[in-house]
Protein backbone atom coordinates (compact mmCIF):
# COMPACT_ATOMS: atom_id res chain seq x y z
CA UNK A 1 0.00 0.00 0.00
CA UNK A 2 2.80 2.47 0.53
CA UNK A 3 5.43 1.65 -1.86
CA UNK A 4 4.73 5.08 -3.69
CA UNK A 5 5.43 6.85 0.12
CA UNK A 6 8.62 8.36 1.11
CA UNK A 7 10.93 6.70 3.93
CA UNK A 8 9.46 10.06 5.85
CA UNK A 9 5.88 8.86 5.24
CA UNK A 10 6.16 5.92 5.77
CA UNK A 11 8.15 6.71 8.91
CA UNK A 12 4.66 8.56 10.06
CA UNK A 13 2.04 5.97 9.52
CA UNK A 14 4.66 3.12 10.93
CA UNK A 15 4.52 6.10 14.12
CA UNK A 16 1.03 6.19 13.82
CA UNK A 17 0.59 2.09 14.19
CA UNK A 18 2.95 2.98 17.56
CA UNK A 19 0.17 5.41 18.99
CA UNK A 20 -2.58 3.37 18.51
CA UNK A 21 -0.80 0.13 19.77
CA UNK A 22 0.23 2.05 22.56
CA UNK A 23 -3.07 3.64 23.32
CA UNK A 24 -4.85 0.74 23.03
CA UNK A 25 -7.12 1.24 19.92
CA UNK A 26 -8.61 -0.72 18.32
CA UNK A 27 -8.08 0.93 14.54
CA UNK A 28 -5.27 3.49 13.21
CA UNK A 29 -7.56 6.76 13.20
CA UNK A 30 -6.24 10.23 11.77
CA UNK A 31 -5.19 11.39 15.19
CA UNK A 32 -2.72 8.61 15.27
CA UNK A 33 -1.41 9.54 11.99
CA UNK A 34 -0.93 13.24 12.91
CA UNK A 35 0.69 11.98 15.82
CA UNK A 36 2.86 10.07 13.65
CA UNK A 37 3.69 12.57 11.57
CA UNK A 38 4.45 15.20 14.13
CA UNK A 39 7.03 12.39 16.02
CA UNK A 40 8.94 11.79 12.84
CA UNK A 41 9.26 15.39 12.48
CA UNK A 42 11.48 15.91 9.94
CA UNK A 43 9.16 16.20 6.82
CA UNK A 44 7.81 19.20 5.39
CA UNK A 45 4.59 18.01 7.42
CA UNK A 46 6.00 18.32 11.00
CA UNK A 47 8.34 21.53 9.78
CA UNK A 48 5.15 23.52 9.02
CA UNK A 49 3.06 22.74 11.76
CA UNK A 50 6.58 23.71 13.54
CA UNK A 51 6.53 26.59 12.12
CA UNK A 52 2.76 27.23 13.45
CA UNK A 53 3.83 26.10 16.75
CA UNK A 54 2.25 23.21 17.03
CA UNK A 55 3.83 20.52 19.42
CA UNK A 56 3.35 17.00 19.52
CA UNK A 57 1.81 17.12 23.04
CA UNK A 58 -0.64 20.24 21.89
CA UNK A 59 -2.00 17.54 19.71
CA UNK A 60 -2.16 14.66 21.96
CA UNK A 61 -3.74 16.35 24.36
CA UNK A 62 -6.36 18.01 21.91
CA UNK A 63 -6.87 14.80 20.19
CA UNK A 64 -7.77 12.67 23.67
CA UNK A 65 -10.33 15.19 24.27
CA UNK A 66 -12.23 14.61 20.99
CA UNK A 67 -12.09 10.77 20.98
CA UNK A 68 -15.40 8.96 19.37
CA UNK A 69 -16.05 5.13 19.51
CA UNK A 70 -14.61 2.80 17.25
CA UNK A 71 -15.98 2.60 13.31
CA UNK A 72 -13.54 -0.07 12.72
CA UNK A 73 -14.34 -3.18 13.02
CA UNK A 74 -11.61 -5.61 14.68
CA UNK A 75 -8.90 -7.44 12.78
CA UNK A 76 -8.98 -10.89 13.54
CA UNK A 77 -4.98 -11.30 12.79
CA UNK A 78 -4.20 -9.43 15.54
CA UNK A 79 -2.92 -6.22 13.59
CA UNK A 80 -4.77 -2.73 13.94
CA UNK A 81 -6.93 -1.55 11.00
CA UNK A 82 -7.01 1.56 9.55
CA UNK A 83 -10.09 3.26 10.04
CA UNK A 84 -12.34 4.51 7.17
CA UNK A 85 -11.11 8.05 7.57
CA UNK A 86 -7.44 7.18 7.58
CA UNK A 87 -8.20 5.07 4.53
CA UNK A 88 -9.72 8.46 2.77
CA UNK A 89 -6.68 10.30 4.34
CA UNK A 90 -4.63 7.71 2.44
CA UNK A 91 -6.31 7.97 -0.90
CA UNK A 92 -5.93 12.14 -0.36
CA UNK A 93 -2.64 12.23 0.12
CA UNK A 94 -2.34 9.90 -2.76
CA UNK A 95 -4.07 12.25 -5.05
CA UNK A 96 -2.58 15.13 -3.36
CA UNK A 97 0.90 14.22 -4.33
CA UNK A 98 -0.52 13.85 -8.16
CA UNK A 99 -2.14 17.04 -7.83
CA UNK A 100 1.00 18.82 -6.82
CA UNK A 101 3.50 16.94 -9.48
CA UNK A 102 5.24 14.66 -7.21
CA UNK A 103 6.49 11.14 -8.27
CA UNK A 104 5.93 9.95 -4.55
CA UNK A 105 3.39 10.65 -1.79
CA UNK A 106 5.28 12.74 0.97
CA UNK A 107 4.53 14.26 4.49
CA UNK A 108 3.22 17.45 3.02
CA UNK A 109 1.11 15.10 1.33
CA UNK A 110 -0.61 13.25 4.11
CA UNK A 111 -0.86 17.10 5.79
CA UNK A 112 -3.11 18.66 2.90
CA UNK A 113 -5.08 14.67 3.46
CA UNK A 114 -5.64 15.10 6.94
CA UNK A 115 -6.79 18.70 6.44
CA UNK A 116 -8.90 17.84 3.20
CA UNK A 117 -10.45 14.86 4.97
CA UNK A 118 -12.02 16.93 7.32
CA UNK A 119 -14.23 15.48 9.40
CA UNK A 120 -11.77 13.11 11.59
CA UNK A 121 -10.29 14.18 14.49
CA UNK A 122 -7.13 15.06 13.04
CA UNK A 123 -8.90 17.83 10.73
CA UNK A 124 -10.66 19.22 14.28
CA UNK A 125 -7.61 19.05 16.30
CA UNK A 126 -5.76 21.16 13.08
CA UNK A 127 -8.49 23.72 12.76
CA UNK A 128 -9.22 24.31 16.98
CA UNK A 129 -5.38 24.64 16.39
CA UNK A 130 -5.48 27.18 13.44
CA UNK A 131 -4.81 25.02 10.59
CA UNK A 132 -7.04 25.13 8.13
CA UNK A 133 -7.74 25.15 4.32
CA UNK A 134 -5.64 27.97 3.57
CA UNK A 135 -2.91 25.48 4.61
CA UNK A 136 -2.69 23.57 1.82
CA UNK A 137 -1.93 27.16 -0.34
CA UNK A 138 1.19 27.96 2.64
CA UNK A 139 2.43 24.35 2.05
CA UNK A 140 2.33 24.42 -2.29
CA UNK A 141 3.65 27.93 -1.69
CA UNK A 142 6.81 26.01 0.40
CA UNK A 143 7.24 23.62 -2.21
CA UNK A 144 7.55 26.13 -4.85
CA UNK A 145 3.89 25.40 -6.52
CA UNK A 146 1.32 28.22 -7.83
CA UNK A 147 -1.47 28.46 -5.24
CA UNK A 148 -4.46 25.94 -6.61
CA UNK A 149 -7.38 28.41 -8.17
CA UNK A 150 -10.45 28.44 -6.20
CA UNK A 151 -13.03 26.51 -7.56
CA UNK A 152 -16.18 28.81 -8.17
CA UNK A 153 -19.32 28.29 -6.87
CA UNK A 154 -22.35 27.54 -9.42
CA UNK A 155 -23.52 30.91 -8.21
CA UNK A 156 -20.41 32.41 -9.37
CA UNK A 157 -20.44 30.74 -12.67
CA UNK A 158 -24.03 31.71 -13.27
CA UNK A 159 -23.61 35.49 -12.12
CA UNK A 160 -20.22 35.59 -14.19
CA UNK A 161 -21.94 34.25 -17.96
CA UNK A 162 -25.20 36.52 -16.95
CA UNK A 163 -22.41 39.72 -17.15
CA UNK A 164 -20.77 38.19 -20.40
CA UNK A 165 -24.17 38.07 -22.08
CA UNK A 166 -25.26 41.40 -20.69
CA UNK A 167 -22.03 43.26 -21.69
CA UNK A 168 -22.74 41.49 -25.27
CA UNK A 169 -26.44 42.68 -25.24
CA UNK A 170 -25.62 45.86 -24.02
CA UNK A 171 -23.03 47.03 -26.91
CA UNK A 172 -25.21 45.43 -29.52
CA UNK A 173 -28.44 47.75 -28.52
CA UNK A 174 -25.93 50.25 -28.85
CA UNK A 175 -24.73 49.43 -32.40
CA UNK A 176 -28.46 49.33 -32.93
CA UNK A 177 -28.99 52.76 -31.77
CA UNK A 178 -31.20 51.81 -28.60
CA UNK A 179 -29.35 54.10 -25.88
CA UNK A 180 -32.20 53.72 -23.14
CA UNK A 181 -32.45 49.51 -23.66
CA UNK A 182 -28.80 49.75 -23.39
CA UNK A 183 -28.79 51.60 -20.56
CA UNK A 184 -31.52 49.07 -18.74
CA UNK A 185 -29.07 46.43 -19.50
CA UNK A 186 -26.07 47.69 -18.04
CA UNK A 187 -28.12 48.78 -14.45
CA UNK A 188 -28.89 45.44 -14.19
CA UNK A 189 -25.30 44.14 -14.82
CA UNK A 190 -24.27 46.58 -12.35
CA UNK A 191 -26.60 45.32 -10.16
CA UNK A 192 -25.46 41.48 -10.72
CA UNK A 193 -21.74 42.86 -10.07
CA UNK A 194 -23.28 44.70 -6.91
CA UNK A 195 -25.20 41.68 -5.11
CA UNK A 196 -21.48 39.39 -5.72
Amino acid sequence: MFEDFTDRAKKSFQMAKDWAQNQGSEFIGTEHVLLGLLEEGGGVGAKYLARKDISLEQVRVAADKLKLTTTALPDRTGTIPYSPRTIRVIELAIEAAFDMGANVTATEHILVALIKENEGIAAEVLRNLGVGAEAIDEIREILGLPIARKKKSYRDQANELLLKHAKRLACKLLQEGRTEDASVVCDLAARVECAE
